[in-house]
């Protein structure tokens, strides 16, 4: 509870809504309403996972450059005032465990819902199609994330989101032709966990270098 307690309290009150209620709600109406066919009754289901994946990437990027909007560059400013606190440090890796648990949540329960809502009563082929969708999805969004935190440009974030869509499309078609799912899900999850690592480690650093100037 102290981690969310932290976490919340990091956030502007607007983003706190957005990230909390809005963008979990949304994400859960979107996906009855395809369900119900309400929207895009003409497209086939395939296609509404790739765009519910497209969503979930950008949205996950777009939410983090308004929350740490290049944390991890040296001139950033997003820590000065976590500095001034003698409890800094426990409060930005308390910050920094929950965005990432925070996210996996978000981002597999989407996954999750969608799958049961839209998928329950296809073949097995596309079923496994879109568990590698929303593995690669996860892998995807957590790599742009990372990357992105070091720049606070708006724009840079776009283009890498571009290149992060581009790219999974080729590489689910790629991890598709692969007989053993098995062991390409257990790939992406070891990977996952790698640059959610990653980017843990890298925060305590620019945190720890940023009393040194560096």
């Amino acid at each position: 509870m102290n981690m969310i307690k932290c976490y919340n309290r990091f956030l502007a009150k607007p983003i706190f809504w957005l990230i909390n209620i809005v963008y979990p709600f949304a994400a859960i109406i979107l996906v009855v309403i395809m369900k119900e066919e309400i929207l895009f009754s003409g497209l086939p289901k395939i296609f509404l996972g790739i765009m519910i994946s497209t969503l979930v990437l950008s949205a996950e990027v777009l939410m983090d450059h308004w929350i740490f909007g290049g944390v991890f560059r040296k001139d950033s400013y997003n820590l000065e005032l976590i500095k001034c606190s003698p409890k800094g440090r426990t409060y930005w890796k308390n910050i920094l465990i929950w965005d990432s648990l925070r996210r996996v949540i978000s981002v597999f329960m989407i996954g999750i819902i969608t799958l049961l809502f839209l998928y329950n009563n296809e073949n097995k082929e596309i079923a496994e199609y879109e568990i590698l969708l929303y593995f690669t999805t996860s892998f995807f969004t957590f790599l742009c994330v990372y990357v992105c935190r070091f720049f606070q440009s708006p724009l840079a974030n776009m283009i890498f989101v571009y290149i992060s869509l581009s790219s999974e499309m080729i590489v689910v078609w790629l991890l598709s032709q692969i007989q053993n799912m098995a062991v390409v899900v257990s790939v992406i999850v070891l990977s996952d966990l790698a640059l959610l690592t990653a980017n843990y480690i890298t925060g305590m650093k620019v945190f720890e270098r940023s009393y040194r100037d560096e």
